[in-house]
């Protein structure tokens, strides 16, 4: 699964807003992807998953 989030990465070098990914941020990417038909024991590509921003878990 590949889950991407619309803030950028807290390492980012050009200063753009960013939020930390929390286990619970993950807990919830993981349980959309499951309700969207990802099947992670199955091959395949990788399962694309967008996370908003009110998925964060803060």
């Amino acid at each position: 699964m590949v889950a991407s989030l619309s803030c950028a990465h807290p390492g980012n070098w050009i200063g753009l807003p960013s939020h930390p990914v929390l286990p619970g941020t993950v807990a919830v990417g993981v349980r959309q992807a499951l309700a969207a038909g990802w099947q992670p024991s199955r091959p395949g590509p990788a399962f694309q998953l967008l996370l908003p921003d009110s998925s964060y878990a803060r």
